[in-house]
């Protein structure tokens, strides 16, 4: 059976345009991953969505400004025995804590992106940094020895006009997720060079 998230969106704060858009992004996010979603907007009263809420395995708090960030939604959902979403991926990942961040500035950190959703673990402490630069670096330069064997073949007339179709479609594909890999690598190269 299929994890039920609720999306808690809207709320009496200025920011209720944002937050139902980026509850629209998240629950969006949500089915996309296969699990069974439901918006829940308000206005004013959210006390009246509690048996809703209560029907949900998790809800992810999408709610900006006064009550969404002043803790007041996050007291009464533990109040009422309802699991937030941070608290799920911290049971599932084995985490220590799980911190949403408001601001651009960001430690040194493996960074995984889906969609709008933008991953930060913290390296520090966890890898040694000269270690895994070496190891980055040869990686990169493997690849761009790869990728510029791949780009001779794609130049080249012969190839193109007497390999199948599908091999050149092949290359070209291999080529293109080259090129994004080696620029993951060097922003990870970023990073970690951070902790040096």
């Amino acid at each position: 059976m299929s994890l039920k998230v609720g999306v808690l969106m809207g709320g009496p704060s200025e920011e209720k345009d944002v937050s139902l858009s980026s509850g629209k992004a998240v629950a969006d996010v949500c089915r996309k991953n296969g699990f069974v979603t439901t918006e829940f907007p308000f206005h004013f009263d959210y006390r009246k969505l509690l048996p809703n809420l209560k029907k949900q395995d998790v809800i992810f708090n999408a709610l900006h400004g006064g009550i969404g960030e002043n803790g007041k939604i996050q007291a009464w959902l533990d109040k009422n025995n309802i699991k937030k979403f941070g608290s799920l991926i911290i049971e599932m990942g084995g985490l220590s804590e799980l911190t949403w961040l408001e601001t651009e500035e960001t430690p040194p950190s493996a960074i995984y992106i889906q969609d709008n959703l933008k991953t930060l673990i913290p390296l520090e402490g966890l890898i040694d940094p000269a270690n895994e630069v070496s190891r980055l670096k040869k990686t990169i330069v493997k690849l761009e020895k790869e990728r510029s064997m791949i780009s001779g073949k794609l130049e080249n007339k012969k190839f193109l006009e007497n390999a199948p179709k599908g091999l050149v479609n092949d290359q070209k594909e291999r080529h293109e997720n080259i090129v994004m890999e080696i620029g993951n690598l060097e922003d990870q190269l970023n990073e970690i060079s951070k902790l040096i």
